[in-house]
């Protein structure tokens, strides 16, 4: 039966509703004078109400709001003895679903614009239901969520207490990617069957996007609540989802806030869970965290830090110095590597922070198409004093991921007039070996066509050399850690060096030894069969008016008679007090 509410403080008019719905047996009628009359004498929303919009002591639109504000579900019919057709415009927009005139009112149009009305609203409630639920769990979606959330703070501080808890399903990817989207989707079915075994009877779980879901914690506003919930949690994902004979296990980063009478709107509440999940994120993971203040500034300070990074290009920011690579035995340079540098307004930015974070961005393929172009016009200038010098320039990993990479290294080749043998690609170890797969395609493709293919750092990662040896590469140089121990530690440092050098040697790769400060140093690489090297001994990373300079003086130094150079730039002309920091330190 269809329950009818009827607000009209004109009994008349109440008199004239009820005599055209009187026939009608499928239906219930509750006439009310007031809008809160109605409000507080049902105990439950109707299925329709028709409303008079005029009511002594109200505004114009005031009833349809407090309808509105307290069953926002319910459809409305204004009924109005006002004929003029701005007044249906007005109801229309106001969100009645539809408007008649009292003074025409007769029982089968009114009795039809209600079932209109009525299957109208079903209608709309079904295409509601849809937009707001997510297809593969059923919950409600983001934009259910939000709606919800919209109605609670509607309410102002009358609002029931409540927590919004953001979770996001650590190393997701790693399912989809291992095992497919189809597994990945059980998964998701799986979690969510899960967390809601946790979840009181008010409580809402909500799917927000891909692995992300927020959870409202009804009555909840503090930590209490909230830990019951996530111990629930974390007992259940301990235990192995199984699918298609596949244990799978995974944990949950959440961002905790309660409720506060001071949030503007919900938008800064789900700004704020968001912000404490990416700490719980970045302390560790399968964690939560509530939110503080400082971790709104500390976010702010990154948005700003990436906006800068993104423009160092155009800022003209970057820089790239150049470290000369020498001959150990005589100090003679026969090439540099070039190393990336970021000098904001307020300093310089260690590559170790930045790096980083424009590998997360992206920003790295458009610094390293910079560095590859700039690395390769210097290059350029300087094989007219030496033709035979070599530029060694640092990849990251991230690069060979992107299509055109390889190309854009190829037109700068073409571009500066210069032969592939005159550029060295170096990849750190722990990057070749962690994206092995994609950097075997990537690196062989360049080394056919005659680029040399270094790694660095080696010996601080996890590889062998007959894992290196399954990668293209034509060079490794020894990190500087292994060179400073031969001096400072057991005959074992000196060993390992020594035994690097020949094992490469075997396998048909040159070795370049880093960070060679002392001479002692540069003596036991000579003792051990190294040529080739690097380090402040010779020359620190310098500007490209210095490091020209440099070699002007190694070339000089050759022409004059062979002899040993402690260091192949005088001491005024050292522009670098810098530690010596690759791309990817």
């Amino acid at each position: 039966m269809l329950r009818i509410v009827a607000i009209d403080d004109d009994p008349c008019d109440q008199a004239i509703v009820a005599r055209a719905l009187r026939s009608y047996d499928d239906l219930s009628l509750n006439s009310y004078s007031h809008p809160q009359e109605a409000l507080d004498a049902e105990d439950e929303p109707p299925d329709l109400v028709l409303l008079d919009f005029e009511v002594p002591g109200l505004a114009e639109f005031e009833p349809f709001e407090m309808i509105h504000r307290n069953w926002p579900q319910v459809p409305v019919l204004v009924l109005t003895g006002n004929e003029d057709l701005k007044v249906y415009r007005q109801a229309i927009q106001a969100g009645a679903h539809d408007c008649l005139c009292k003074n025409e009112l007769l029982p089968t149009q009114l009795m039809r614009c209600i079932y209109n009305t009525l299957e109208r609203h079903k209608l709309q409630q079904e295409l509601r239901t849809r937009a707001c639920s997510d297809a593969l769990t059923g919950l409600p979606n983001r934009a259910a969520i939000v709606l919800e959330l919209e109605q609670r703070f509607a309410q102002g501080t009358n609002r029931e207490p409540f927590c919004l808890l953001f979770l996001d399903i650590d190393d997701f990817k790693l399912i989809n990617d291992g095992y497919g989207h189809d597994v990945g989707d059980q998964y998701l079915l799986e979690f969510v069957k899960r967390a809601q075994a946790c979840l009181g009877t008010h409580d809402i779980l909500a799917r927000f996007a891909g692995d992300e879901f927020v959870v409202l914690l009804h009555g909840c506003a503090d930590d209490s609540g909230v830990s019951d919930f996530v111990g629930c949690l974390e007992d259940s994902l301990n235990i192995p989802i199984m699918i298609d004979g596949n244990e799978l296990y995974t944990a949950v980063s959440i961002g905790v806030v309660a409720d506060r009478s001071d949030y503007e709107d919900y938008k800064e509440m789900l700004l704020e869970a968001d912000t404490a999940m990416f700490a719980a994120k970045s302390r560790g993971k399968a964690r939560y965290v509530w939110f503080d203040a400082h971790m709104r500034a500390e976010a702010l300070e990154r948005l700003s830090f990436e906006h800068s990074l993104r423009h160092a290009v155009e800022c003209r920011e970057l820089q790239l110095l150049y470290q000369p690579l020498v001959d150990i035995s005589t100090g003679y340079v026969d090439g540099f590597e070039a190393l990336m540098r970021w000098t904001r307004p307020d300093g310089v930015v260690p590559p170790l922070k930045f790096i980083p974070i424009a590998e997360r961005t992206g920003v790295i393929h458009r610094f390293g198409r910079w560095a590859i172009e700039t690395a390769c016009r210097q290059a350029s200038q300087w094989r007219k004093l030496a033709p035979e010098l070599t530029i060694s320039v640092n990849v990251s990993p991230v690069q060979l991921e992107h299509p055109a990479f390889t190309e854009a290294v190829f037109e700068s080749l073409r571009r500066h007039n210069l032969p592939p043998e005159a550029l060295t690609i170096e990849i750190t170890e722990s990057g070749a070996i962690k994206e092995f797969d994609s950097a075997v395609g990537i690196l062989t493709h360049l080394r056919k066509a005659g680029l040399s293919i270094s790694v660095d750092d080696f010996g601080t990662g996890h590889s062998s050399l007959s894992q290196l040896h399954k990668l293209p590469v034509t060079e490794v140089k020894i990190d500087k850690s292994f060179v400073h121990a031969m001096a400072d530690q057991t005959d074992y440092s000196r060993l390992f060096v020594e035994t690097i050098h020949v094992l490469a040697g075997s396998l048909g790769l040159t070795t370049v030894a880093e960070g060679i400060e002392t001479q002692e140093q540069r003596q036991l690489l000579l003792d051990c069969g190294y040529n080739r090297g690097q380090g402040y001994l010779f020359a620190p990373p310098l500007a490209a008016t210095a490091a020209t300079e440099c070699l002007k003086r190694s070339i000089d130094s050759q022409a004059t008679a062979p002899c040993h150079l402690p260091n192949v730039v005088g001491t005024s002309k050292l522009v670098s007090s810098t530690a010596e920091l690759s791309v990817h330190d």
